[in-house]
């Protein structure tokens, strides 16, 4: 049975582990040391929210969430990143993750609730398809960071990331998703916006992976 619920100080390593299983399906780099930094932001609940999926007690997934305010509308909630360990997947853990994010939006009293993901991550969208909507949008990206040639002229190190950094919020982070990423929900890669209005409730279908 999949448990949904915060993430506890125990989580840490197990924390780690998944959220470095994500950076590496998007080829994304981050410093050791910005683990810490963003595991304690996430502790903290301030700004960043997160929570974890459990199989027996054990940690199989996560999602990272914030709120934002909309121009039209009341609050939004992002679903930044959703995480699941490739072996346990296909057993309701990012569906669960889903809905207790959406519960959470609600209590917040957001009156949207949206991630991203590439147009063709099929088997992730399977899912998506269940529990929301598609509308139509596609998102562009403006980079804001830019990096200054190098002296041998070959333009940026590869090691250098964040060239395309997103400039909506101060937390740095949204939901996307990359092609065969089952149980990935982020934004901060490109992809298309899925928007849901949590006015009346969702209707959430069957996890068909």
């Amino acid at each position: 049975m999949i448990e949904v619920g915060p993430l506890e100080a125990g989580d840490r390593t197990a924390w780690e582990r998944l959220a470095r299983g994500y950076r590496a399906f998007y080829r994304d780099w981050i410093p050791d040391e910005a683990y810490e930094a963003y595991w304690q932001r996430l502790r903290q609940g301030t700004e960043l929210h997160g929570l974890g999926a459990r199989i027996d007690g054990r940690l199989i997934g996560i999602a990272h969430y914030f709120f934002h305010p909309t121009f039209w509308s009341g609050p939004a909630c992002y679903l930044q990143d959703l995480f699941v360990d490739e072996a346990v997947r296909g057993r309701g853990a990012a569906r669960a993750l889903i809905e207790r994010v959406a519960q959470a939006a609600r209590e917040h009293g957001a009156t949207r609730y949206y991630w991203h993901t590439q147009e063709d991550n099929t088997r992730a969208r399977a899912l998506y398809d269940q529990v929301a909507r598609f509308n139509g949008f596609i998102r562009y990206q403006y980079p804001l960071l830019r990096v200054a040639p190098l002296l041998s002229g070959d333009g940026p190190d590869p090691g250098d990331e964040q060239l395309d950094a997103e400039p909506v919020v101060e937390p740095g982070v949204a939901v996307g998703h990359r092609r065969g990423a089952l149980d990935q929900v982020r934004v901060a890669g490109g992809g298309q916006h899925r928007e849901l209005d949590l006015a009346p409730p969702v209707p959430l279908g069957t996890f068909l992976v």
